[in-house]
C-alpha cells in the first residue's frame, strides 16, 4: 500500500490537472494536443506537489520569524531565558529589578 502511494498521488494529480485543462481548453486544440498536455501534467504533477509541500514546510518552520528577537540565558538565574534585546537596551535596570528576587 505505502509503496504505491507516490504513484497513486501522481496519477490522481495528473487526472485532476487533466480535468482542469479539459474544462478550460479551447475548442481549437486537437486530441493530440490534449494528450500532450495530459502527459506533461503527469510528468510535472509530482514535482509540483513536492515543491508546494517543501515550500509550506519551509515557510512554517523557518520563515515565521520571532518578533521578540533572540533569547539568552538570564545572568544570575540558572535555567531562565530572557529576550536579548530588552536586556541589552537596559542592563542596569534588569539587575536592579532582580536584586533580592530569587526564582
Amino acid at each position: 500500500m505505502a509503496d504505491n502511494l507516490p504513484e497513486k498521488l501522481k496519477n490522481k494529480a495528473g487526472d485532476i490537472l487533466t480535468q482542469v485543462v479539459s474544462d478550460i481548453k479551447p475548442d481549437f486544440l486537437s486530441e493530440t494536443d490534449s494528450k500532450h498536455y495530459h502527459d506533461w501534467f503527469n510528468f510535472v504533477a509530482p514535482y509540483l506537489i513536492m515543491a508546494v509541500v517543501i515550500w509550506i514546510m519551509f515557510y512554517c518552520c523557518c520563515c515565521r520569524g520571532d518578533p521578540g528577537g533572540k533569547l539568552m540565558n538570564a545572568p544570575g538565574r540558572p535555567g531562565v531565558r530572557i529576550r536579548r534585546d530588552g536586556f541589552e537596551r537596559n542592563t542596569r535596570e534588569y539587575f536592579r529589578n532582580n536584586r533580592g528576587h530569587s526564582d
